[in-house]
């Protein structure tokens, strides 16, 4: 009964997957493509001078060498080696070098493809089922009440945290795949930041697939923030950064949809906000 209510709402009649893929290519998708071309574009950046210096040295190398067999053979001395092969293996380094500069420009040159839906589900919560609430006798626990109001502690004290880094956080719809807030810092670096708040005490904490793998793309341009809400006053909560805190979690196995990790070990990780 339940079910058939939830499936003639509106939104949910144009077709589950059709509402996931148009939100995802309007919220998702231009800033995860913006964190995929920051990374690839540093990675370019550093590729492209360590091969221009190394290449460079060895077209000076071999100029050199070849100016000097030009002298021995001017003086009647013999060579090991021809001028012109070392002038001309001076040469090949020097289209080499052009060649790969052109090849290291094209791997820039990345272009946004269309999300793909995997699969779809419809998640009734059993407290809005009448008919559990009759037979158990009770009415539904108030633990996601609870979930609620430490999600939207953790989340308020990291856009706090942000502001006070002289940024601009932006929070991101619920359910956001990867990553809770986009925060633009004061050198126009943009930092992506997964949430994750507890009540004081925890033993652990649970983080999906998709946002393991997400943070693992944009290195250190990613932040876990993790939040030990406090039972007092939100000033009381706690609060940290983690960096790299996915780069020893394994996803090679498909099966694996999420991870729990230990809280504490990870809170040993990180350290003020950054």
């Amino acid at each position: 009964m339940v079910a058939k209510t939830a499936n003639s709402e509106p939104w949910l009649n144009r077709g589950a997957e059709e509402f996931a893929l148009e939100w995802a290519t309007e919220n998702t998708l231009p800033a995860h493509f913006e964190g995929i071309l920051k990374v690839v574009a540093g990675r370019v950046s550093k590729t492209r001078a360590a091969v221009r210096s190394r290449l460079i040295s060895e077209i000076s190398h071999w100029d050199g060498e070849s100016a000097r067999l030009k002298e021995l053979l001017a003086t009647g001395r013999s060579a090991r080696m021809r001028p012109e092969t070392a002038y001309r293996r001076a040469r090949e380094l020097e289209e080499r070098l052009a060649n790969r500069m052109v090849s290291l420009d094209l791997e820039k040159l990345l272009t946004a493809q269309v999300p793909h839906i995997r699969g779809s589900a419809l998640v009734i919560p059993g407290g809005m089922d009448p008919a559990r609430r009759d037979r158990d006798g009770v009415e539904a626990p108030n633990y996601p009440k609870d979930t609620a109001r430490v999600e939207r502690r953790a989340v308020d004290a990291v856009l706090a945290a942000e502001r006070e880094l002289d940024a601009e956080p932006l929070e991101m719809p619920p359910n956001n795949p990867g990553f809770d807030i986009r925060s633009v810092r004061a050198d126009g670096t943009v930092v992506q930041i997964e949430v994750k708040g507890r009540i004081v005490g925890a033993d652990d904490f649970t983080v999906t697939k998709n946002e393991v793998i997400h943070a693992k793309n944009l290195g250190d341009t990613h932040r876990l923030a993790l939040v030990e809400v406090s039972a007092g006053p939100a000033d009381e909560d706690r609060l940290r950064y983690v960096t790299n805190a996915f780069d020893d979690t394994d996803t090679d196995d498909f099966t694996t949809t999420k991870y729990v990790k230990d809280w504490k070990r990870i809170w040993r990780m990180g350290g003020d906000p950054r």
